[in-house]
């Protein structure tokens, strides 16, 4: 029994010492040799800040003094001064023939294009094949635009594309029936409609809002409550306007924002807008000015003179201020040491740690951005960062 009793008291010592072994070695483990590691990140990071805001025009609204109108001018195009932008007429069977006038050109104009290109080669089936793709493409944006006129010249377009005719004399044949059906609606109708023309030049919109009162001289001194007057001062649209006519290439922004982010602009320097719903770029605008403080936001005015076009349908807005930008590899706080050299971090490249000086940008909550280097050593994305550990020396190799 005595015997017993030291075998088991044996082994429960083994045990107990295997334990403690064990358990001391997981601790030496932990706090020497235990490592960290991250994939390097690149980042951009942007200072910004939305501001709520009506776009201004040098616009002129367009009114007919007929009942009836066939709209001839392209929506968001440009126009020559004394174009036709449409025609007013006092019947709707006058409004029928223009309509069918207007198809008959677009046919006119599309079937000639086919004639003059007229070809069974390769490449010329190839060409076909890019126009066929770009007539839709032209399709869809006149479609999300709802531009009527630009839907039916480029459904024209496409039909005549996928529909050619089999024969250039088949094609010449139906050229000269459509051509002497024109003259004739073109003849019979003589009289019985006016053209409306454009003052001066500028952009075609049929798009009216309301808002046309308002002009670049509403925008001096622009004050807070001012700003807010002028949000309000939307005016209900006549029924014989049918467009209008912008005359100015430069247009401004009004915006309030808070005082904070207002402090960060200049007078006279550039800044840049985005306007996601409208736009799909960025847009360099200068500063043209910033009121004083009122409840804690200030009225900013921008001036711009691109993106005219393709922001027409746009009025009051929000924008996305950018005030500065940062672009580089993102590495944690923790992971950055400092040597009589400069700054640098630790990666591990197959099993082997290396010393990377890096350029810190920016210093965020909790990493610095650092940049992208050019020589063949420096830290590059998807590097693999060593964030911590201890004993971490250039040129030692990691057990995996």
């Amino acid at each position: 029994m005595k015997k017993t009793d030291n075998f088991t008291k044996t082994i429960a010592v083994v045990m107990f010492a295997a334990a403690a072994l064990y358990l001391f070695g997981w601790l030496w483990r932990s706090t020497h040799e235990n490592m960290v590691t991250a994939p390097v990140e690149a980042v951009t990071i942007t200072d910004s800040a939305q501001a709520d805001g009506i776009a201004v025009r040098e616009e002129t609204l367009l009114t007919a003094d007929k009942q009836y109108i066939s709209v001839q001018a392209e929506d968001g195009k440009a126009v020559a001064k004394g174009a036709v932008l449409a025609v007013s007429m006092n019947s709707e069977a006058a409004l029928s023939r223009m309509n069918h006038i207007a198809e008959l050109k677009l046919e006119i104009q599309s079937l000639t294009a086919v004639l003059s290109g007229a070809s069974s080669s390769e490449s010329d089936a190839a060409a076909r094949d890019a126009d066929i793709r770009a007539a839709v493409l032209a399709l869809s944006g006149s479609v999300a635009r709802h531009d009527l006129t630009g839907v039916a010249s480029s459904s024209m377009d496409l039909s005549t594309l996928v529909f050619q005719q089999d024969s250039a004399a088949d094609g010449q044949s139906q050229l000269a029936a459509l051509s002497k059906e024109l003259a004739g609606l073109q003849s019979s109708g003589s009289g019985e409609t006016a053209d409306i023309k454009a003052a001066a030049p500028g952009i075609f919109t049929r798009n009216a809002d309301g808002y046309e009162d308002l002009t670049p001289k509403s925008l001096e001194n622009l004050t807070v409550s001012g700003l807010s007057a002028i949000f309000a001062s939307r005016q209900p649209v006549a029924s014989s306007v049918f467009g209008k006519l912008v005359t100015d290439a430069k247009w401004y922004f009004a915006a309030d924002l808070d005082t904070a982010h207002a402090a960060m602009l200049t007078v006279g320097k550039t800044a840049y807008l985005e306007f996601p719903r409208y736009y799909n770029d960025r847009i360099p605008v200068k500063v043209e000015s910033v009121s004083p403080a009122d409840g804690g936001k200030c009225a900013v005015v921008f001036s711009c003179e691109r993106a005219l076009s393709d922001t027409l349908s746009m009025r009051r807005a929000t924008a996305e201020i950018l005030f500065s930008e940062v672009s580089g590899l993102r590495v944690p706080l923790k992971s950055v040491h400092v040597d009589e050299d400069g700054s640098y971090v630790y990666c591990l490249t197959a099993q082997r740690v290396e010393k990377k000086y890096v350029d810190i940008l920016s210093t965020e909550d909790d990493c610095y951005i650092v940049s992208v280097g050019s020589e063949a050593n420096s830290l590059r994305e998807n590097d693999t960062l060593i964030v911590s550990g201890k004993d971490i020396y250039k040129g030692k190799v990691v057990d995996p």
